[in-house]
């Protein structure tokens, strides 16, 4: 089990990676990620690497990452930060724009119903694709 291998082993000079030969041990704060996002960064590299996920998902998850090929485990390890980086804001926009998706769902299959009055200056920030509203601003946009 990786916890037992982790209680051995100290969080290095990379940060939240511990290199051990050709894998590389990853302390994910499940505070800061999803579990969510964990998964889908490993998937996202499931074709260059194994994963072995395990810790306490309320207090910290480890991720054991081994290349499939001969690359560096710290390369790897890099890019497995790089896609929780990825997953988290994903998550993060999908939920901010969650009731703009909403209302356009509502609009395209009941227009008739739901025909929405947009204020110009957000329907601007939604074509430059700014789509961090804030919610008094989401609250502009009414159903008639």
């Amino acid at each position: 089990m990786i916890l037992s291998k982790v209680k051995k082993m100290k969080i290095g000079q990379l940060g939240n990676i511990d290199i051990n030969g050709k894998s590389a041990l990853i302390s994910v704060n499940p505070k800061i990620y999803t579990l969510s996002a964990i998964f889908s960064a490993a998937q996202t590299l499931s074709d260059e690497a194994y994963f072995i996920i395990d810790g306490n998902p309320s207090e910290e998850i480890f991720v054991e990452i081994r290349g499939k090929k001969e690359e560096d485990a710290t390369s790897l390890a890099y890019k497995f930060n790089e896609e929780l980086v990825n997953h988290i804001v994903y998550e993060q926009r999908d939920m901010q724009t969650k009731k703009i998706k909403k209302m356009i769902m509502q609009k395209m299959l009941m227009p008739e119903k739901y025909d929405h009055y947009i204020d110009k200056a957000i329907l601007e920030k939604i074509t430059k694709n700014e789509c961090e509203l804030k919610d008094d601003e989401i609250d502009k946009i009414r159903l008639e």
